[in-house]
């Protein structure tokens, strides 16, 4: 754990690479989820381990990344993870 008031150092990751490009896609103000990584309409090539991604967003490059667990209304059942660069609003 760092020291309260310490800032985190950040790193970005190579150009093209899937961590940038969700990285990117996130500054723009945009929510990820994993289901939209194997969307072409938002990230082509798609990206199958997300999370993964999300990952070494974290721990290899520094990112504070938030995530919260989103249910469908549908079938509370069924879940996944939203992530985030800001904090979500309950």
């Amino acid at each position: 754990m760092g020291v309260i008031g310490e800032e985190r150092k950040t790193k970005i990751p190579p150009a093209g690479s899937q961590a940038r490009r969700i990285l990117d896609f996130m500054k723009r103000g945009n929510t990820v989820t994993s289901g939209m990584g194997v969307d072409k309409a938002i990230f082509d090539p798609i990206i199958m381990r997300l999370p993964n991604r999300i990952g070494e967003l974290r721990h290899k490059y520094g990112h504070t990344i938030y995530q919260r667990e989103v249910r469908s209304k549908t079938n509370k059942r069924v879940k996944w993870q939203e992530y985030s660069l800001t904090p979500f609003e309950d």
